[in-house]
């Protein structure tokens, strides 16, 4: 684990094939920064996957910052020098839906469990 969560002068160039974030850079007070570290760790042909809100309630962990709309990852990529491959955006409703969903599911009710919606981006 680095020591700073936003440089990560532990890690090297180059160094992993895959990188994941999942509902972090919502929390994340520089994740321009952290996105291009994880980029410069990948490998070339990498693959990054970012899962980050594009609206909903303030939910501090401790803080609760941004939120990211499709066009926020393409300049990601320019920033960094990554090549954006895909996004989506799924509206709130889209998503509470999700979340009724995963809660039927983990009640055990199938027919009301589907898969939870999610924002997605992948990058390599």
């Amino acid at each position: 684990m680095p020591k700073n969560g936003y440089v990560w002068f532990e890690l090297s160039d180059d160094r992993y094939d895959v990188a994941i974030s999942g509902q972090t850079f919502e929390h994340n007070p520089f994740f321009w920064v952290t996105f291009c570290e994880m980029a410069r760790i990948l490998k070339p042909g990498g693959v990054l996957f970012v899962i980050a809100p594009g609206g909903g309630r303030v939910h501090r962990f401790p803080y609760d910052c941004w939120r990211f709309y499709p066009d926020s990852w393409g300049a990601l990529c320019t920033l960094s020098g990554m090549h954006l491959v895909e996004t989506y955006f799924e509206k709130d409703s889209t998503a509470a839906q999700g979340v009724r969903r995963q809660v039927a599911r983990q009640r055990g009710d199938r027919d009301q469990a589907e898969d939870l919606g999610c924002r997605t981006i992948v990058l390599q």
